[in-house]
């Protein structure tokens, strides 16, 4: 048997349309539901930061890294190759986020709308790993 809606909203079972009663499709076009809330400053932030982080941290991986954390981790190697890449990691892991606090300073000040998180992306430093250098 076909469900229908009171005045009030309450879905009920019959086997015809009541008078004054709604289908699903009337209730839902006269009744539709809220726009969600915009997201906080707050929340904006951390989708942003997080965003940055994984991308660090994917840049890191193609490097076999578990992430910047642990590539930057490698800068006091005694290994030359694992030492360039660690202080590498250090390095761009600071202008990724230097980059990053930039853009959120320019927003916040009204200087720039939000970018979206892609187009923040877009405009980090680009990542390449340094390129073999043999040892002295």
């Amino acid at each position: 048997m076909p469900t229908f809606y009171s005045p009030t909203g309450n879905p009920e079972v019959w086997e015809e349309k009541p008078e004054g009663y709604f289908t699903e499709e009337e209730w839902e076009a006269d009744h539709p539901a809220p726009e969600p809330e915009p997201p906080t400053l707050a929340q904006l932030q951390k989708q942003f930061t997080d965003a940055i982080q994984n991308h660090l941290d994917s840049f890191a991986k193609t490097g076999n890294y578990d992430n910047i954390l642990s590539a930057a981790s490698y800068a006091t190697s005694t290994n030359s190759k694992f030492h360039r890449e660690g202080q590498y990691a250090v390095e761009i892991r600071d202008a990724v986020w230097a980059k990053g606090y930039a853009i959120l300073d320019e927003v916040l000040s009204g200087q720039r709308p939000l970018p979206s998180i892609e187009e923040v992306l877009a405009e980090l430093p680009e990542m390449k790993w340094p390129t073999e250098v043999p040892d002295a």
